[in-house]
């Protein structure tokens, strides 16, 4: 997973390409209203005073004209409200960078060679393990957890089975739980610090380091979240 970058730019880039969408279809209606009008200046000149011509087909292409002209008009203020609620919505998430967010995701960020996330299971377990993966796969840790159904919070010092440090970056947790034979329930949320805020147009996403989640994953927010502190 790669870090999306800040939402300025992005946002720009967007307004940009549908304001000029919207003036391009303008500037082609307006001059196709001009020719049309040309031709009909032409022809009421030139019509035989004896036959004047049927006004009913022109009127109808100005009729015509005048609903594509009001339709390119609403598009407009509608590109304009999408962006401007965008842009809004960008702001408001801006109030995220810097603090720590609880997330609905099984994909925790090392930040700073540290690592926070709960786990829940469903019912008691006989044996539970927490393992830990980067992003090759590879399992890294395993962690043995407890077996007790609800809510646990563990922390990871980011060092491998040989007690070596690993580098920063999204590493996933999988809880393997079993009772009976069968596999228990379990859910995993993240702690992380909000290095990043990107907007494509369509949603919202924010990075804690290396990993990246829409928006609507946040559960929780925090000030801080310090070693040996349960965050709940």
């Amino acid at each position: 997973m790669s870090i999306y970058g800040t939402a300025s730019t992005t946002d720009a880039v967007t307004a940009a390409a549908s304001t000029n969408a919207s003036q391009t279809s303008a500037q082609k209606l307006a001059s196709n209203m001009d020719t049309f009008l040309t031709l009909l200046v032409a022809q009421l000149k030139n019509q035989d005073p004896l036959s004047p011509m049927d006004s009913t087909e022109f009127t109808n292409q100005l009729v015509q004209y005048s609903e594509v002209e009001q339709s390119i008009t609403m598009n407009s203020n509608l590109e304009k409200l999408i962006n401007l609620t965008n842009q809004n919505a960008t702001t408001q998430a801006l109030g995220y960078m810097g603090q720590t967010v609880q997330v609905d995701t099984s994909y925790a960020p090392l930040q700073d060679g540290y690592a926070k996330f709960n786990y829940i299971l469903e019912e008691d377990a006989q044996t539970c393990m927490i393992t830990i993966s980067d992003s090759s796969g590879a399992v890294v840790a395993a962690l043995p957890a407890e077996r007790s159904a609800g809510k646990h919070t563990m922390e990871w010092d980011g060092t491998d089975a040989n007690g070596n440090k690993l580098e920063d970056g999204a590493y996933k947790i999988t809880v393997t739980a079993l009772s009976g034979g069968q596999t228990v329930n379990s859910a995993v949320t993240v702690f992380g610090k909000v290095t990043g805020i990107a907007n494509d147009g369509e949603s919202l996403a924010i990075g804690m380091g290396d990993v990246v989640v829409d928006l609507s994953q946040i559960l929780a927010v925090h000030e801080t979240v310090k070693k040996n502190q349960e965050t709940t």
